[in-house]
């Protein structure tokens, strides 16, 4: 697992700025793996658990397959977990980004002036990422 730390750039709704700090922590594709059979594992003890049932087993058991394949698919697809701290701009307050999945820009709410901000990576974070072949 390799982490890196990046800097982004918060802004509120009347476009005030300030600066923070985000780790992405990049997930090894074994990782991805693990964490893709532990969700669709689940679904399929369900779908298991209730074949025997009468009635029931017509309609849990395919949809538990289903979306217990579906959730193991996305998944897979993801390959980076973000967490972080800024400082509100408005207020000075800090703010804190909890562990997510990025999806930039990353809305965060400000505890103190309960404003909405949008996180979002500087250009030059962003144009060496994509160097890297990290972002699409």
């Amino acid at each position: 697992m390799a982490d890196q730390e990046l800097s982004i750039e918060i802004k509120d709704q009347a476009g005030k700025t300030s600066v923070g700090v985000v780790q992405v922590r990049v997930i090894t594709d074994r990782q991805r793996w693990q964490r893709a059979w532990h969700s669709a594992r689940v679904a399929y003890i369900l779908a298991f658990a209730t074949l025997f049932l009468p009635i029931i087993h017509f309609v849990v058991p395919p949809l538990a397959v289903i979306i217990g394949t579906i959730l193991a698919i996305r998944r897979l697809g993801q390959a980076e977990l973000l967490q972080g701290q800024g400082a509100c701009p408005y207020c000075q307050k800090a703010l804190t980004i909890e562990p997510q999945l990025p999806e930039w820009p990353v809305e965060i709410l400000c505890p103190g002036c309960k404003r909405l901000m949008q996180a979002s990576l500087e250009p030059g974070d962003l144009q060496k990422r994509r160097q890297n072949a990290e972002l699409p």
